[in-house]
């Protein structure tokens, strides 16, 4: 079976049309990524990420948590923060409930297309320290969480 030269011509044309669409949405893809990755390191990304870091520790300390600085570096999978300080119940003119001068993870992603898990691979700490105030009344200056939801009313993510 002979291709007349028409067909043989509108053939190369289309394979010629999708070679170009593929590359142009390829391009498109690395584009995005790449601007992802970007953003993902930028002071406002951090910014935002501190600020979620700081509701967290609100939520389930209780107290009222302030970080100092947060740097996070994407492709090495380590954060930083400095200055973290919860305050707890005690007066303010106290020392807070807990601070740490510096708090450094590195986390590793096993599996990420398939069964992603995330393992601490390091956590360094440095300089911790509690201020507990036992008060006359039996009462101290530890923050307490709020009460939390019924488990049945979250996700398991959520619990």
């Amino acid at each position: 079976m002979t291709v007349a030269p028409g067909e043989q011509a509108t053939r190369r044309r289309r394979n010629h049309r999708v070679l170009i669409n593929a590359a142009g949405i390829l391009i498109a893809v690395a584009a995005v990524v790449g601007a992802l990755a970007l953003w993902a390191n930028s002071a406002q990304f951090e910014g935002m990420v501190r600020h979620r870091l700081e509701t967290d520790i609100d939520n389930a300390t209780g107290g009222r948590a302030e970080i100092a600085s947060f740097q996070w570096k994407l492709f090495d999978l380590e954060a930083e923060a400095r200055g973290v300080v919860i305050q707890g119940d005690e007066p303010a003119n106290e020392a807070p409930y807990a601070r740490i001068d510096r708090l450094r993870a590195r986390i590793s992603l096993l599996g990420f297309w398939w069964s992603p898990r995330v393992h601490l691979r390091e956590l360094v700490i440095t300089r911790p320290r509690l201020h507990l105030i036992l008060y006359r009344d039996g009462e101290t200056n530890q923050p307490h969480p709020g009460r939390r939801a019924n488990s049945a009313s979250g996700s398991g993510l959520q619990t």
